[in-house]
């Protein structure tokens, strides 16, 4: 659960956070300018573009440099995927250094759901749990994690990636656009998914189209024109010919089998 986001700029030389122990786990990453945190007997530096990740009840706090503004994007959350949580609970913290097509990424993904918590938007839960399991995804690859760990991972990608799309499903996005949404590139995501035993984004995302047709087809009374725009698909007759293919007769004769 997401107990706080925060995304904009900072001056933490002139105001410092002071070192104090939190009772949730801190994501904060630096996307423009350099911060640097204060941990009580550990010697820090300052860094540009870098994700820092505290377990609770971690005792740190932030300073910058002086008179140099930076911009950040903190989130608390009340629990981490157990993968994560083995990797770094216990351990003093830790970070990875991002790039800057990441940075940018990362600066709308904490802008987006700041500006959806503050308007209470619908699937607020949905998208903060996207916004976790990213940063997540993040630290673990850079850690390196085991094979089994890393299909695990991708298995966890595939589940947040099916659930970002039934969400903009009437927006027809396309294999890109996942990817683009996630940070990963339209290859890198294609093996992501082959890895966790899913044989491509498209096949599930076509799947994900006809399951949620049957179920419209089924369960309401609303017009067919209507099940295909709700199920993502670019016309009614591209959606009469998927459900056809896939069993062997119409949309309007399955519906009159119910």
């Amino acid at each position: 659960m997401l107990i706080y986001i925060a995304h904009g700029k900072r001056r933490y030389h002139q105001q410092p956070v002071i070192p104090h122990p939190r009772n949730a786990w801190e994501f904060q990453a630096v996307l423009k300018g350099s911060i640097c945190p204060v941990i009580p007997g550990r010697k820090t530096s300052v860094s540009p573009r870098r994700l820092w990740i505290f377990p609770p009840n971690h005792i740190h706090g932030w300073t910058g440099i002086p008179k140099e503004e930076a911009c950040v994007g903190v989130a608390h959350f009340d629990h981490v995927p157990h993968v994560l949580h083995d990797a770094v609970n216990g351990s003093d913290g830790v970070s990875i250094s991002l790039s800057i097509s990441l940075a940018k990424h990362l600066t709308r993904s904490f802008s987006e759901l700041e500006e959806h918590t503050i308007k209470r938007h619908e699937h607020l839960d949905l998208r903060a749990q996207h916004l976790l399991l990213e940063l997540t995804l993040l630290v673990l690859d850079d850690l390196k994690i085991s094979d089994k760990a890393h299909i695990d991972h991708a298995k966890t990608l595939v589940q947040r990636c099916m659930g970002w799309y039934a969400v903009n499903i009437t927006d027809r996005p396309t294999v890109d656009d996942m990817a683009e949404a996630h940070g990963y590139s339209a290859s890198q995501l294609r093996r992501l998914f082959v890895q966790s035993g899913v044989s491509s984004p498209f096949k599930a995302m076509h799947l994900i189209q006809l399951e949620r047709a049957k179920y419209l087809l089924n369960n309401t009374d609303e017009s067919l024109s209507r099940i295909a725009y709700l199920s993502g698909f670019a016309s009614l007759s591209a959606f009469s010919r998927a459900i056809k293919h896939m069993t062997g007769i119409s949309p309007s004769d399955l519906r009159g089998q119910q």
